[in-house]
């Protein structure tokens, strides 16, 4: 299949599928509307051949069908049932996939996408383990990090596609004229091709076969526009009648095209320009036929998608009662695809005072529908959505009980968008004392921000609740907090040990209520623990497993990114540096809310900092900034980006309060910009603290033998340069700086290697000619040449005993232990002229 001005494309699906042999893997191809994305996909699975699955994403309630566009692919729907857990489901996807595998799956018109379909389609490409799955997603507009994004076609290629279209070269300035008319997108060219005067609108240029149909297959054109760029038959049968007859024309015309169950217009411009023609009066006029056509042939059980479309039909008819009606069987009926059950509780609410008797007809009241939309907004991203709900909610309810419950869920709302909002849940708890569920998420939150005792008592409080979702939040933050005790803290009662204790005791009550979020954040948190007590590598392994189960459900984009952060934390302090970057580029491809953003560009600053990409670690830092906003407070995320400021030669708030609260970060911190004042304040926890308290306090031998124990090079490589520039004796100076810059040539860490390079070959290591008598530089020169001291002496008259008194001397002044040593310093320092 020919495809003009794509060979580049068509080559990149060609790797992507060649690389899918090796690693299976997923590639979104993006671009504007009209601009070939589906051709491109059809031309390459043409050329490539083998088994293919389809799945495309419906326009009219495509995001209230849990999983879609998979249903319509692998044409099952038993794996696919949205009442079981999303991890199974991911699971039985995966397992149908590799066993098709060599496969390609192809879901298109991903903007449509319910929720589900778009997390797990996110999910696929860290999930599938055999080879030989490509997933291929087309998506209008963006298409991502490491996507494949469609441009115009330049003018020859146009030139290329019109002779296919018309059978014949046209003249050049033919083909420049459409080029220019139609800006390179390959739907107008096409649809332009021989129109010899195009109209200035490309809506009415899409029109103009319309235009030519009788009038009976106009009227069912727009009938069929009405109902969606895919058109279920036998509903449009009930309305137009003879549907087969009438759209004959409109087929033949290349409006419409013919598929199972019914038709698809060619391409949803075409649709959307049949439709923006219609009168106000004619459109609400087919709105409310078509609502009664899927009323009569569905019946009162309608599927769930029907009582979506049965929603917008009605309210496209202007009909609010049958409208609200339809919208509230939908909200119910949607369940975990919260993007279409947020847009039906929006309609709901704002329908509430023109219908009769609202209440009466939900069972509910206005406020119960305000809060369950700000839940769906929560869960589906649309945060500021979500705070406009809340705030509503609120507005209408001065029930304490009811109110507690909406301020911990815009508490929830406002910190994904970087706003603490303590003040929010203390207002919460204040209202309902009693509700366990509104303390555990306040310690939570202080935890992470401040990592006071308050956290610890309110969580040990809420820890004594019989629902088990509550005491896993609760034991999850008791684990955090003991990985970094307060100060002062009861020894027995924190460390590595009760950590892990806790946060996997929280993992097995979360896994056991079905509780994903507080799963994987008790995943985080023994990574941590398991950091703290200086396990680098077992931290990487329990952070990859986290990372592997939080692929198999629809938190990717928010517990994903806690738990790159994590792994890739590991990975530095272990010197894994490339495969660190990898896992925050990844992290940050999954699309995270703004805060989780704003950590892993904290951390992916760092690296740039360490490995001497000033300008990049700027940026970074300036972007994580941006996103926590001036109203975040948490010292646990501040202190990290302190540090990148600190490695940019900044001087960091050393008389913050928040610092001793966080002694891991504070360490770390002090590491790069030394203050002593501050290392006799704080706390020191496991191993890896340890470490840094004795290099903070200039114990070089036992500091030394600490980061060698953890296994962290980086950390191992500063040390050594601080102790090689405080020893006094040269020759251990010397041993030391050489093996910090090796450290550091090792790991690609340029700042440390420049440093530590400079000492090594700084006069106090490696003294000039000054420093050596006449006789002990014509030694030199001979040792240099590789004699021997018996050799040495016979040339310059002296006795191989005296030779070797003098070869002492020389490798005492130049600091190294070997004759070779000497002969390398003394050329690189000019010493044998």
């Amino acid at each position: 299949m020919h495809l003009s001005g794509r060979a580049i494309e068509l080559d990149h699906l060609d790797r992507a599928w060649r690389a899918a042999a090796r690693r299976s893997g997923a590639l979104v191809v993006g671009g504007p509307a009209g601009i070939g994305k589906s051709a491109l996909v059809d031309a390459f699975v043409a050329q490539r051949g083998g088994r293919v699955l389809r799945g495309r994403c419906r326009e009219v309630g495509g995001d209230a069908l849990p999983y879609g566009p998979f249903r319509a692919a692998l044409g099952d729907p038993v794996p696919l049932d949205p009442a079981r857990p999303r991890a199974v489901v991911t699971g039985e996807v995966l397992a149908r996939l590799e066993a098709a595998a060599p496969v390609v799956l192809v879901l298109e018109d991903l903007q449509w996408a319910d929720q589900p379909s778009r997390e797990l389609f996110a999910a696929l490409p860290g999930a599938l383990r055999r080879p030989g799955v490509l997933v291929l997603g087309t998506r209008r507009g963006d298409a991502g990090p490491g996507g494949l994004r469609l441009g115009p076609l330049d003018e020859t290629a146009t030139g290329e596609l019109l002779a296919d279209r018309l059978g014949h070269r046209p003249g050049s300035s033919v083909v420049a004229g459409v080029w220019e008319y139609s800006r390179g997108n390959p739907l107008m060219i096409t649809a332009a091709a021989g129109v010899a005067d195009p109209p200035e609108s490309h809506d009415e240029l899409l029109l103009l076969p319309l235009r030519g149909l009788p009038a009976e297959s106009r009227a069912a054109v727009r009938v069929a526009a009405v109902l969606g760029t895919d058109v279920d038959g036998a509903v449009l049968g009930r309305i137009a009648g003879r549907v087969q007859e009438r759209l004959r024309p409109a087929v033949a015309a290349g409006l419409l095209v013919v598929c199972d169950g019914g038709y698809r217009f060619r391409h949803s411009l075409v649709r959307a320009a049949v439709y923006a023609e219609l009168r106000d009066t004619e459109r609400a006029r087919l709105h409310a036929l078509a609502a009664g056509a899927i009323t009569a042939r569905l019946g009162f059980r309608p599927s769930t998608a029907a009582l979506v479309e049965l929603a917008e039909h009605w309210h496209a008819a202007g009909d609010a009662d049958r409208a609200f009606d339809a919208a509230w069987r939908a909200a119910g009926a949607i369940g975990p695809a919260y993007a279409g059950r947020l847009r039906m509780l929006e309609r709901v609410a704002a329908a509430w005072p023109r219908v009769f008797d609202p209440g009466f007809r939900t069972g509910t009241d206005r406020v119960a529908v305000l809060a369950a939309a700000a839940v769906a907004a929560l869960h589906t991203g649309a945060y500021e959505r979500g705070l406009a709900l809340a705030g509503a909610a609120l507005d209408e309810t001065g029930e304490p009980a009811r109110r507690a419950v909406l301020l911990e869920t815009r508490s929830r709302l406002r910190s994904r968008l970087g706003d603490d909002d303590i003040a929010g849940l203390r207002a919460a708890l204040a209202l309902a004392p009693r509700n366990n569920r509104i303390r555990a998420a306040l310690a939570a939150r202080l935890e992470a921000l401040t990592r006071s005792v308050e956290a610890r008592v309110l969580a040990e409080e809420a820890a004594a609740d019989r629902d088990p979702a509550v005491r896993a939040v609760a034991l999850a933050t008791l684990a955090s907090a003991a990985t970094d005790p307060q100060p002062g803290a009861d020894p027995s009662g924190s460390g590595a040990a009760v950590a892990l204790s806790r946060a996997r005791e929280a993992m097995d009550l979360a896994r056991q209520g079905g509780d994903d979020d507080t799963e994987l954040l008790a995943r985080a948190v023994e990574a941590a623990a398991l950091e703290a007590a200086g396990d680098s590598r077992a931290a990487v392994a329990a952070a990859t497993a986290g990372l592997e189960a939080a692929r198999r459900t629809t938190l990717w984009p928010t517990r994903g990114a806690t738990l790159a952060a994590a792994l890739a934390g590991s990975l530095l302090a272990l010197g894994e540096w490339s495969r660190a970057r990898t896992v925050l580029a990844e992290a940050r491809d999954g699309r995270p809310p703004q805060l989780y953003r704003a950590v892993l560009a904290t951390t992916t600053a760092w690296l740039d900092a360490v490995e001497g990409d000033a300008e990049a670690a700027a940026a970074g830092a300036d972007e994580a900034a941006a996103l926590f906003g001036e109203r975040y407070t948490g010292g646990h995320f501040l202190i990290p980006l302190w540090e990148v400021r600190a490695l940019l030669g900044e001087r960091p708030p050393f008389g913050d309060g928040r610092l001793p609260m966080v002694p891991a970060a504070a360490w770390s911190l002090l590491l790069t910009h030394p203050d002593r004042s501050l290392a006799r304040r704080l706390p020191v926890n496991g191993p890896v603290q340890r470490a840094a308290s004795l290099t903070l306090h200039a114990r070089w031998d036992e500091a030394i033998a600490a980061w060698r124990a953890v296994g962290h090079p980086f950390r191992l490589a500063q040390t050594l340069l601080m102790a090689a520039h405080a020893t006094r004796d040269r020759s251990t100076a010397a041993a030391r700086a050489r093996e910090s810059l090796a450290l550091a040539n090792r790991l690609g860490a340029r700042p440390l290697a420049a440093a530590a390079s400079a000492l090594v070959h700084s006069e106090r290591l490696e003294p000039g000619p000054a420093r050596l008598t006449a006789r002990e530089t014509e030694v030199l020169r001979l040792l240099a040449a590789g004699r021997t001291n018996k050799q040495i002496g016979a040339a310059l008259g002296i006795s191989p005993k005296t030779a070797g008194v003098h070869t002492t001397n020389i490798l005492g002044k130049l600091g190294v232990n070997s004759r070779g040593d000497a002969a390398a310093v003394a050329r690189r320092r000019g010493l044998l002229a």
